[in-house]
């Protein structure tokens, strides 16, 4: 990131990083689901494979959101 955006997130506003951090946190969140949803014991076939689907979902919302929302700030989150 330091290299990538202008200017490098240290340098930004506090917005700005409070946005990348809270996104970053998402991330690891939807990967810590993922890992406690695959260690869980089966249920129904049918509501396995919905909720398997939306878990897997997710965290390709949350890199979206990490890569667009924070040069909208916090009132542009279309993705999170």
């Amino acid at each position: 990131m330091r290299w990538v955006r202008t200017p490098p997130v240290p340098q930004s506003d506090d917005v700005t990083r409070a946005v990348y951090r809270s996104r970053h946190l998402f991330i690891l969140l939807s990967a810590v689901v993922n890992l406690a949803f695959a260690l869980a014991p089966s249920a129904k076939q049918r509501s396995r494979q919905v909720v398997s689907t939306l878990v897997l979902v997710a965290p390709v919302l949350f890199v979206a959101a990490f890569a667009v929302e924070p040069a909208r700030g916090i009132r542009g989150a279309p993705f999170s």
